[in-house]
This record gives C-alpha cells, structure tokens and sequence, in this order.
C-alpha cells in the first residue's frame, strides 16, 4: 500500500505529490509516479487530498477519476466528506473500494462542534444500499 499527500501548486494549479505536511513537493508527475508505483507492484494507493481534508466540500473527485483511467490500483481517498452524497458520488463515479469520512462524523451543527457520532439504522441503511461502480 503506498499513501500519497496530493496538494495542488502552482500558477497551473497541478496535483503534486507533497512530503512534510505539505510543505515540499516530489519533482515528479503524479500520474508517472502512479503509473511507476503500480509496475514495481504496488497493490493499493491511498490518495490523501490535503487541500481537501476537513473542508466537508466533498471529494476530489476530477483528480481520481484521471488515476482510475490510467491505473488498475486498489484506491482509497481521503479529504473532503461532508455528506453521505459525497460518499455515494465518489462510490458510484469512480470505481474506488473505500473512503474515509473524518470530519463528517467529528463536527456538528453550525458551529462545527466537536461531537463524536455513530450512524443511526437509517443513514446505515443508505451506505449499505449504495450500487458501487463496476
């Protein structure tokens, strides 16, 4: 499994690879980086788009559909839930096998309170009932 930390840079706006809670940048394209990790046998990749995480404006989902055309791995994408149609959107437009959903489960109300939930019947019923992509 190999974790990545995409932040967008420059005047172009371009996904880059990012180390030290994003702070440097690997001088390499993205998409060569995936493509390489998956010929040296990479089975999974976790895409964590920092500047994503914790908005709750929903998942990147342009950027791992261009990593879904040109690869075949396991993916797995973090930052930006805030709904449970953010979750279904990335599962059913990108063939993704899972997501993580930090700050829609941690912060409530307006005021972005700080309050652990768990899912009632109801909203577990609605990810249990989403159609995954084929």
């Amino acid at each position: 499994v190999v974790v990545l930390d995409i932040k967008y840079q420059g005047i172009l706006s371009k996904p880059k690879i990012a180390t030290l809670n994003g702070s440097h940048f690997l001088d390499m394209d993205l998409f060569e980086f995936i493509k390489k990790i998956e010929d040296l046998g990479a089975g999974e990749v976790v895409i964590n788009c920092i500047d994503r995480d914790g908005t709750k404006n929903g998942y990147d989902i342009e950027l791992i559909s261009k990593i879904r055309k040109i690869s075949k791995l396991i993916l797995t994408l973090l930052g930006g839930a805030g709904s449970f149609k953010d979750i279904e959107d990335l599962m059913t437009k990108v063939s993704t096998v899972g997501c993580s959903a930090g700050s829609l489960f941690v912060f409530k109300g307006k005021f972005d309170a700080v309050l652990i939930s768990y899912l009632n019947k109801d909203e577990r019923e609605i990810l249990k009932n989403i159609k995954f992509y084929d």
